[in-house]
């Protein structure tokens, strides 16, 4: 009858090899965290978007400060991703981007401002092709001049003009349909057909 004799250390490593690797897996576990893979900005003709793309859905706190003016963004559970690197901010709003990590393990993000904006208009995007998961932070612009000339345009008689807003495209190409249709050619089409429709009347 033949016995098989494990050694004693051969069994202490393969249980030290299998403690290790749950520490670490629990570890993981515990320390996975949401992740900031890029920023985006855009200027449309009275507001200036910033899109912040995260690897998943996360909560956020959104707040203005003053001396100077600048919109703080505080991401809870975010890290920054690897892929994320500076870049140069080519804005009429945005000044600079400035990107810190907090204690208890947020991600906070400073837009400081060229000029003064309303208070942030904020909501969340899920997934739509290509674009994974977003965060939209919109800051408005305007004051009392501008709307002043305007009302001095009004006055009098004038030609009437009118505008039609597809609604997408450029940072916001829409929806995009299982046969790849996407929603900005579907509403710049419909927005065509009014204009003829305008231009018959």
């Amino acid at each position: 009858m033949s016995r098989i004799i494990v050694s004693e250390s051969v069994g202490y490593t393969i249980l030290l090899a299998k403690l290790v690797s749950v520490g670490l897996f629990v570890q993981f576990c515990l320390g996975q965290t949401n992740s900031l893979e890029g920023i985006r900005v855009h200027d449309a003709p009275n507001y200036t978007r910033v899109v912040f793309d995260t690897r998943s859905k996360t909560k956020y706190h959104v707040f203005m400060l003053d001396n100077p003016k600048r919109v703080v963004v505080d991401l809870d559970d975010t890290a920054k991703s690897q892929k994320l690197d500076p870049k140069q901010v080519e804005s009429r709003v945005v000044a600079a981007i400035r990107r810190a990590e907090r204690p208890q393990g947020s991600y906070r993000v400073v837009l400081d401002l060229k000029r003064a904006v309303k208070a942030p208009k904020t909501f969340a995007l899920n997934p739509v092709r290509p674009y994974g998961h977003r965060l939209v932070v919109d800051l408005y612009w305007g004051s009392s001049e501008q709307k002043s000339v305007v009302q001095a345009q009004l006055d009098g008689q004038r030609d009437v003009v009118i505008t039609i807003d597809a609604g997408h495209g450029g940072e916001d190409p829409g929806a995009i349909g299982v046969n790849k249709i996407f929603e900005k050619n579907v509403v710049l089409s419909i927005a065509r057909g009014v204009k003829r429709h305008l231009d018959a009347t």
